[in-house]
């Protein structure tokens, strides 16, 4: 318990934000896969340093799952581990995870999701005078979904190829869209862009990177198709974002899918390594990386992004002091709000229409505030 970052961090089952019926289902399949060993997991070292020298962050992620999150004393990368095996990521992907990670009414609102980030990718290139270099060039996306960033770039006249994990993602991407989308990882895009002869000007792996098992290796694949003016576009959750985007809450970030955990220099080391250089990046993380044909030693940067997570955490603890303070009446109404509705529906007296009202207007109150 001393190494984890608070006791709130214990593997307790407890998720950390509301959950829907649909999510928590989800959950609950996933956690008994992972107990009958369908979905494997495996020990590692270091994906970045190879050195297994570590201090646990976590035991748990956001949805209640078992999965130890640790932080690499040597080279400073966050990651699972034990974490799930590079066989079980197929079909975790293709079943329970998207009713776990997001839950949408229809795949088009996935889609137009992904078509939103296309414009955010277009805009960090052009602001940083990168849009030019691809220009009459093929833009390849790994892991592309539904299909909406390839769609968007598409629209502005770039030939796009594609691959992705889920069935249902690239059926609708193939069928509906009309893009050259593989139900694949990078593999089989080697051998399509290999026989075709493509010149290809940005690799893009958005929200992608942190899911790989074995990114060293993937670098590896992408050098087979790339050349030395190739841009490497590489969008993930930033660690030092979080405050920004997760609330200071290092918790709501963790997810069991989510392997590896960066901030622009533990990323910048896992390419350096790799021999890429980075080309330009913020802690978001959008970042553009190119061949460097050297491998660059890596900087530890372990103490300092411990520190920042300790001070996450400190701040994370003040904001809900100050937040149950604020909403003291509600929180109470919250506390015994899971038993009221108990209570109402034993009522003899209440309609069944009246009894399903009130017990709307509590979920829905709950919901707002978990």
């Amino acid at each position: 318990m001393r190494n984890l970052l608070s006791k709130r961090y214990k593997n307790d089952n407890r998720e950390s934000f509301y959950l829907t019926e649909k999510q928590i289902s989800a959950r609950d399949t996933i956690k008994k896969k992972l107990k009958e060993n369908f979905y494997e997991t495996e020990k590692i070292n270091c994906p970045c340093c190879d050195i297994k020298d570590y201090k646990i962050l976590s035991q748990k992620d956001t949805y209640g799952l078992p999965v130890q999150v640790v932080l690499c004393k040597e080279c400073g990368l966050v990651y699972n581990n034990p974490c799930l095996s590079g066989k079980s990521l197929a079909p975790f992907y293709d079943g329970e995870y998207k009713n776990l990670d997001r839950v949408f009414p229809e795949i088009q609102d996935y889609f137009q999701l992904e078509k939103e980030k296309g414009e955010i990718i277009e805009s960090f290139l052009k602001d940083n005078n990168l849009l030019e270099q691809i220009k009459n060039k093929v833009i390849v996306e790994i892991g592309c979904g539904a299909g909406g960033v390839l769609k968007h770039f598409s629209e502005k006249g770039f030939k796009v190829l594609g691959c992705d994990l889920s069935s249902q993602n690239v059926n609708y991407a193939r069928d509906t869209l009309s893009l050259e989308v593989y139900h694949s990882d990078i593999d089989v895009l080697e051998k399509v862009i290999s026989e075709k002869k493509l010149d290809i000007g940005l690799v893009i792996y958005e929200q992608v990177f942190e899911h790989l098992p074995n990114p060293r290796n993937e670098l590896n694949k992408i050098k087979k198709i790339i050349n030395d003016d190739t841009l490497l576009y590489i969008g993930v959750p930033g660690l030092r974002n979080i405050g920004n985007h997760y609330q200071s809450n290092f918790l709501r970030y963790l997810q069991l899918p989510h392997l590896m955990h960066f901030d622009l220099q533990s990323l910048t080391n896992l390419f350096g390594i790799s021999e890429f250089s980075l080309v330009i990046g913020d802690q978001v993380i959008q970042a553009i990386f190119k061949l460097n044909k050297k491998a660059v030693p890596y900087k530890n940067g372990s103490n300092d992004l411990l520190v920042f997570l300790q001070n996450l955490e400190k701040n994370y603890k003040q904001e809900q002091v100050l937040k149950f303070l604020k909403y003291l009446p509600l929180n109470v109404f919250l506390f015994f709000g899971r038993y009221l509705k108990k209570g109402i529906l034993n009522v003899p007296f209440l309609s069944t229409s009246t009894k399903n009202k009130i017990s709307k207007i509590i979920h829905f109150v709950r919901s707002k505030f978990p």
